[in-house]
């Protein structure tokens, strides 16, 4: 009778950490049914396809509108911004693990370009609590600034499927490349010097 119960609660441990996995990086469990159907036909409207593989920058054109979110300092900041030429956005959740791989890059980055007037970073952080992330943040030492979409409305608008994705965005609010995956600080640097 123990080693049953043992058994199904080891079987059920297992599935559990299995579906975890399998939709930790992926914002469209997070979102609920009517967000779905709104993000499904705004799929079937638009004119553009991604070209490349995963693993090389997607060259891509389409536009995106502002969207002003609260930052850590409870703050609202819109971004796309019409300060700089260009911005390399990044979205992301603390759940997935590949995020977590391409902190370090991201800070770096930022410490990088945070004096510069023509380009700058946005690390747009997924329906978490932002009491959670701030905790987060000052933990792990990390200094880049965060914005929430807490209602996921921005991530919808770029059509995010997948964490963490990077989006190369000009002044016009055109999309011009998308990379998704982790990216190394090269990787990023080599992004943003696109424009």
């Amino acid at each position: 009778m123990f080693l049953k119960k043992s058994l199904l609660i080891i079987l059920l441990l297992v599935l559990m950490t299995g579906s975890f996995l399998l939709s930790g990086c992926n914002p469209d469990i997070l979102l609920d049914d009517e967000k779905e159907a709104k993000e499904e036909e705004e799929k079937e409207t638009n004119d553009f396809e991604f070209e490349g593989t995963d693993d090389d920058l997607d060259e891509v054109e389409f536009e995106v509108s502002s969207h002003t979110l609260q930052n850590l300092d409870g703050d609202e900041v819109t971004v796309p911004d019409d300060l700089e030429d260009i911005v390399l956005i990044k979205f992301w959740q603390s759940t997935c693990p590949l995020c977590l791989e391409e902190m370090d890059a991201t800070q770096k980055l930022h410490d990088q370009v945070k004096e510069d007037d023509d380009m700058g970073i946005y690390t747009i952080n997924v329906m978490e609590d932002p009491d959670e992330i701030t905790s987060f943040m000052e933990n792990e030492g990390y200094k880049f600034p965060v914005l929430f979409d807490s209602d996921g409305d921005m991530t919808e608008d770029y059509q995010v499927v997948g964490f963490p994705v990077q989006y190369l965005v000009n002044q016009d609010q055109e999309v011009l490349f998308v990379k998704p995956g982790p990216m190394t600080f090269e990787e990023m640097e080599s992004l943003l010097q696109q424009k």
